[in-house]
């Protein structure tokens, strides 16, 4: 793959993208109408503070899979955790449950979600 943004071939010591350059990254996806990486969001997940994610995430939501307004899953953390939930889920599942406005949700929520559709793509 090659970029137009030079700073996205930049790669921190580890051998990882930064937080901001994955968010570059997934936005310059976005743009030439590709699918963000699964690594890159979880690359952006990863920090405490980082601003603009979540309006990312919710970009991802809306130009790729055009859900807005209510249509995230409302997990209750009682009931299960995300990652389990989304690991094991079907697509039959993640439609009959419950859905909660993009706006209210966490950034981890949001990220664990889009993260679901990204691996669901093309399954579906």
């Amino acid at each position: 793959t090659t970029y137009r943004n030079r700073a996205l071939r930049d790669i921190t010591v580890e051998g990882k993208l930064s937080p901001r350059q994955a968010m570059e990254r997934i936005e310059e996806n976005i743009r030439d109408n590709n699918l963000p990486l699964i690594q890159d969001i979880d690359t952006i997940l990863e920090p405490k503070r980082l601003s603009g994610r979540k309006e990312l995430l919710k970009m991802i939501l809306k130009d790729r899979y055009r859900l807005m307004g209510k249509c995230v899953p409302a997990l209750s953390r009682i009931d299960s955790n995300e990652n389990d939930f989304y690991s094991n889920a079907t697509y039959t599942d993640v439609e009959n449950t419950p859905k909660k406005f993009a706006t209210q949700c966490t950034i981890y929520e949001l990220g664990n979600f889009t993260k679901y559709l990204l691996r669901s793509d093309g399954e579906i």
